[in-house]
């Protein structure tokens, strides 16, 4: 292979599952290989050498993507961690798969077909939460992903993993993190509410209200007051639910005045 293949074939091994070729071209940076073609072409190289493969999903026919054979990708992976650059191409996989999973997320719910293309980035948004606690990096990162992946978790599960996976990641945040652990504790809030959990969930929704109410967050503070409001429901405290639930509507009233 030439020196600009071996490294492109290298920083593919990042790739879990399919991949665009969008995808392979914010990820496979080839900058440092002096007269390397463009990422795609070396890409159609590979994959005339059989050493990447093309197909295109069942649910998605439109939709061409790549892959690496498994044997193939650790042996990849090998090479990219011989050629110290490892962090790098971790890091541009990072940033672009959790743009991808935010958008997604943010069209996901009532939608199949959004659900099915964040199924598809699943195993990436995967590797960008396990890579962030394996590595001990501190801060948001990992908590991006599983939120990514919170509509499709919340619905086709695993839905123990999912639990996990959202104290791994809020265990990771830092201090100056307060904006992302408001968003983490109503995302496991309403978790541990769908699972039964409702004593658990009461803890994260009071402690979201809290957090808000000193951020002055004031959208997330009508947020999470609605959500303690069906816990008091649920638990048949009908006076407090109602209580809780006329406080937060008039403090939703006060956002959408601004």
């Amino acid at each position: 292979l030439k020196p600009w293949e071996q490294a492109a074939l290298a920083q593919c091994s990042v790739f879990r599952g399919g991949f665009t070729a969008e995808a392979a071209e914010a990820v496979v940076s080839l900058e440092s290989v002096a007269e390397a073609p463009e990422v795609l072409e070396v890409l159609m190289t590979l994959r005339s050498k059989s050493l990447v493969r093309g197909y295109y999903p069942a649910e998605a026919q439109a939709e061409l993507r790549y892959g690496l054979f498994e044997s193939i990708r650790e042996y990849a992976l090998e090479k990219l961690l011989e050629l110290k650059i490892d962090s790098a191409v971790r890091e541009r996989h990072a940033r672009f798969f959790s743009g991808v999973g935010k958008r997604l997320s943010a069209e996901a719910e009532g939608n199949p077909a959004v659900l099915d293309a964040l199924s598809r980035e699943r195993e990436k948004l995967n590797a960008v939460f396990q890579h962030a606690v394996e590595s001990g990096l501190r801060g948001p990162r990992a908590l991006q992903a599983v939120r990514a992946l919170d509509p499709l978790l919340s619905v086709r599960g695993p839905f123990g993993a999912h639990l996990a996976m959202l104290d791994a990641a809020l265990a990771m945040l830092q201090d100056q993190d307060r904006a992302h652990k408001l968003l983490g504790l109503e995302a496991r809030g309403r978790v541990r509410q769908l699972r039964g959990k409702v004593a658990e969930a009461a803890l994260d929704f009071q402690e979201m209200l809290t957090l808000a109410q000193g951020q002055g967050a004031r959208e997330l503070e009508g947020r999470a007051l609605l959500y303690l409001a069906n816990i008091e429901r649920l638990r048949a405290n009908r006076a407090e639910g109602r209580r809780l639930y006329e406080r937060a509507l008039e403090t939703l009233r006060q956002v959408g005045d601004r």
